[in-house]
């Protein structure tokens, strides 16, 4: 494109083009940038492409004169898109040869039929179910927590997490007392020492104020199953209830021996360890009068022997002997008569009559009366009978020898 005559003061200031090297800096011109250009076409003498001196083009010169498709054309030469599909099968056909998944399944059992041939669980005509419990019937057999008439019944306080009756196995400061008569002693003995009771429903009337007591120490107390309280007394033989509290432990013989002095009758076992025999015979001292009984190195009584031992074990003291031999020395200088029981070439206990202030000592069955001891005693007995058996029971042969001390 032309741009029209070019100014030759500009053509004497442009510097030569040099071949290789830099390129000198233009000098720009000493005019002003808003100079009058009359050295330069104005734009207006260019070629302007809206020229109204450009030719009209003729049909000639149109588009369709290329060989340049048109959309736009009748496409004759390509089938339309909306033709008859005959040799395709259309998908809105009727689908006769296909089956419907709306029809009638007179084939398939329907899910919404009548279950005659099942029992509904909403179904009506449930009647009586005498087969089966209902669990909304009248719970006559047993006894309602929600029920109105509780207001005799103490509250329980405070909730305790099912394990912590299980903690109190690891407490060396208490231990599970249970059996009717043994807990109601310990009710009225030492009321003050018990810190929790698990009992039934069937027990509750009567431990009713003890409850009601516990309530206002907010110790609390726990309703519970029989097979519950299994678990917790580790024993079958509860008999409805168990009460923790604290353990007592049997007293030394020099702390209690202002009061043995002044006792008429005491008794000590000698290598009984039988937590059974043990309560049986505390039962049995009890029952004659006898509050103290004297063992080696005494260990407080075991939850199995309390039971036995009924109201026994609150009152007969148990006492802890160190040395035997000096021990029953010392109550022998201090006037007690030491009777001892023998299986045989002994007095027969109907022939000799039992002090006032006497020790009667029983062995155990396995060994009996140890020497040392039987040379201490001053009078060995044998409990005669007609020779089947070779002797008693200790709890049997003690109870026999208390009955004839008290006679």
């Amino acid at each position: 494109m032309d741009s029209g005559p070019t100014s030759n003061r500009e053509d004497e200031q442009r510097p030569p083009r040099q071949i290789g090297g830099n390129r000198p800096f233009k000098k720009f011109s000493d005019k002003p940038f808003n100079r009058d250009r009359d050295d330069k076409p104005r734009r207006s003498d260019r070629r302007s492409f809206n020229r109204e001196d450009r030719p009209i083009r003729d049909d000639s010169q149109s588009y369709d004169s290329f060989n340049k498709p048109s959309y736009n054309r009748d496409r004759k030469d390509r089938p339309p898109f909306n033709r008859d599909r005959g040799d395709r099968p259309s998908f809105n056909k009727d689908r006769g040869d296909r089956p419907s998944f709306n029809r009638d399944r007179g084939d398939r059992p329907s899910f919404n039929r009548d279950r005659g041939d099942r029992p509904s669980f909403n179904r009506s005509d449930r009647g009586d179910r005498g087969d089966r419990p209902s669990f909304n019937r009248d719970r006559g057999d047993r006894p309602s927590f929600n029920r109105g008439d509780r207001d005799d019944r103490p509250r329980q306080s405070g909730h305790r997490p099912p394990e912590r009756q299980n903690s109190y196995d690891s407490n060396e400061e208490v231990m599970k007392y249970y059996g009717v008569y043994s807990c109601k002693e310990l009710v009225k003995k030492r009321e003050d020492d018990i810190e929790r009771v698990f009992l039934t429903e069937e027990l509750v009337p009567t431990f009713k104020l003890l409850l009601s007591k516990l309530s206002k120490l907010s110790k609390g107390y726990k309703v519970v199953e029989s097979e519950e309280l299994v678990k917790i007394t580790d024993s079958t033989h509860h008999e409805g209830i168990c009460i923790i509290a604290k353990k007592v432990e049997p007293i030394s013989l020099n702390s209690a021996l202002l009061e043995i002095k002044s006792a008429d009758k005491i008794a000590y076992l000698d290598g009984v360890e039988n937590p059974h025999n043990i309560g049986a015979i505390l039962r049995t001292a009890a029952h004659f009068g006898i509050t103290h009984l004297l063992m080696h190195d005494a260990k407080p009584l075991a939850a199995s022997g309390y039971r036995v031992a009924r109201e026994g074990a609150e009152n007969v003291k148990l006492i802890s002997v160190e040395d035997p031999v000096k021990d029953l020395g010392l109550l022998k200088k201090c006037g007690f008569t030491l009777i001892a029981t023998a299986p045989k070439d002994g007095i027969s206990l109907k022939e000799i009559e039992i002090p006032k202030q006497s020790v009667l000592i029983l062995g155990g069955e396995s060994n009996g009366v140890s020497e040392e001891i039987a040379e201490l005693a001053d009078h060995l007995v044998t409990i005669s009978g007609s020779g089947s058996v070779e002797s008693l029971n200790v709890s049997s042969a003690f109870s026999v020898m208390a009955y004839h001390a008290s006679s």
